[in-house]
């Protein structure tokens, strides 16, 4: 009966350094925060839209040429903004307290776009307008892959052997 006692001692004291060494809980984590503006050439004149993201639900706000569009306990806010005119602009983003600044450059209405293959499809020189031509020579990356796979294959056989 005695060690009984002793080992239910033992382990309420246990329990209670356990306890007492313990690391306290956290409150609230900090809000992580994300903005992205589309599109991503923006032309005078014309709308834009910026995406503000966080982690948890906190107040965010977006400022941008003295319009401001805001949403309160939140972990997304989707503001539209007119670019106004061509220059680079200030849009500030306000996440749980923490301010951040994002410089938008907004083209001239007239501006052209770069497009040197003339198909409107924005990717540059490429033999189909699906994808653009990054340089490389796909035949060569044909052959490295094949080699590598017989040599897997090779290496596979005679380990079974």
């Amino acid at each position: 009966m005695k060690s009984v006692r002793i080992l239910v001692a033992a382990v309420l004291a246990s329990a209670a350094a356990i306890l007492a060494t313990g690391t306290p809980a956290q409150a609230y984590p900090d809000p992580v925060c994300t903005v992205s503006v589309s599109p991503q050439r923006i032309v005078a004149g014309s709308q834009f839209t910026a995406t503000v993201t966080s982690t948890v639900a906190t107040d965010l706000s977006a400022t941008y040429r003295g319009v401001t569009k805001s949403a309160s306990d939140a972990t997304r806010l989707v503001a539209r903004f007119n670019a106004g005119s061509a220059g680079s602009h200030q849009l500030s983003i306000s996440c749980g307290g923490e301010i951040k600044g994002v410089a938008v450059q907004v083209l001239p209405a007239d501006a052209a776009i770069d497009d040197p293959d003339g198909n409107d499809n924005g990717t540059g020189p490429s033999s189909n307008g699906l994808l653009p031509n990054t340089g490389g020579l796909p035949w060569i990356l044909l052959v490295i892959g094949a080699v590598l796979v017989v040599a897997g294959g090779t290496v596979a056989v005679r380990r079974r052997s």
